[in-house]
């Protein structure tokens, strides 16, 4: 009995651990489509999470007619040198 709420109690914290992190990502960087582009030019597969220490690899992201309405988040890219954002939504840089 101790072994199953052992591995209960191990399961719970583990998936709740990945639901923080998961829901941390999109509240640091919440366009999906931004989020998704920024993914795709670091190379980031499958369930690799695109964290605030990865994306300052980010060099280069063209991101052009990618439907992207807010650019929160890419503020972290410090080593950003080109950027395209052409044909997208977005309609105030202020935020």
């Amino acid at each position: 009995m101790k072994q199953i709420c052992r591995f209960c109690l191990c399961t719970l914290i583990v998936f709740g651990v990945a639901c923080s992190i998961s829901s941390a990502q999109g509240e640091w960087m919440p366009d999906p489509n931004l989020r998704q582009a920024v993914r795709e030019a670091l190379g980031l597969q499958g369930d690799v999470l695109l964290t605030q220490l990865e994306i300052k690899r980010l060099t280069e992201l063209d991101a052009q007619d990618r439907q992207i309405a807010n650019l929160t988040g890419l503020e972290h890219a410090i080593n950003l040198t080109w950027l395209n954002l052409g044909a997208n939504e977005i309609r105030d840089l202020l935020r």
